[in-house]
């Protein structure tokens, strides 16, 4: 009962911070908010709300909090680009682009498969294209802008692949078709980063061995 209460609470919490538009924001007005320039992207706030609602069973469909969830929805579908990119700021290239991207890519897929919606078949559908064309042609990572063909030196990092991979592996949940060439290049990546056999992971592959840590091995 405890934790159903806290549930209850945090999803009410969250109602009341979502704006107008049907969006989040990470530097709200709100005790221990992230006011930082390069964390300032409303569609990483928006996903991760949704993914509260999402992971709680409630939808735009069935719920407490439909219109909610709806709102949240309704605003990533007008913000996605032509390419299928998700991000909301502007100038490509900030370091949350595919950390945003990623989360609200889960989020889509998560709602399409839970409801059958067909209006977020053809946003989550391009959201997942551009993830996987956004993948190290060879290597198989992720990192802040497209790595096929801008530049091939930057390899990826473990930070943003796994949000990536986690992305495409709700894609699956929706029947969209991911190669196995897209899981072998990140299986590559994966090699790339690990240390004693996969028992502990570092940022990038360039990183000296002793450079792992918790966070990085435990998304790895």
């Amino acid at each position: 009962n405890s934790t159903k209460q806290a549930i209850s609470t945090g999803l009410a919490w969250l109602k009341r911070q979502q704006l107008k538009n049907g969006s989040w924001k990470l530097d709200g007005n709100f005790p221990d908010n992230l006011s930082y320039v390069n964390l300032r992207t409303d569609t990483g706030a928006t996903a991760l709300a949704l993914l509260a609602y999402l992971g709680d069973g409630q939808t735009h469909r069935e719920g407490d909090y439909q219109a909610t969830v709806a709102g949240g929805l309704d605003w990533l579908k007008k913000v996605q680009q032509p390419d299928g990119n998700l991000f909301d700021i502007l100038q490509y290239g900030r370091t949350p682009t595919y950390y945003a991207h990623s989360m609200a890519t889960i989020a889509l897929c998560e709602a399409y498969a839970m409801t059958g919606d067909r209006t977020l078949r053809i946003p989550a559908r391009n959201a997942v294209k551009f993830l996987i064309a956004s993948q190290h042609v060879s290597n198989g990572g992720w990192k802040y802008s497209k790595l096929t063909g801008v530049d091939l030196n930057l390899k990826g990092d473990l930070s943003v692949t796994g949000w990536a991979l986690m992305a495409l592996h709700a894609a699956r949940l929706c029947d969209f078709d991911v190669s196995d060439d897209v899981w072998i290049r990140a299986s590559t990546f994966l090699d790339s980063v690990q240390v004693q056999g996969g028992s502990q992971y570092k940022y990038e592959p360039t990183d000296p061995d002793n450079a792992v840590s918790v966070a990085m091995t435990a998304e790895g």
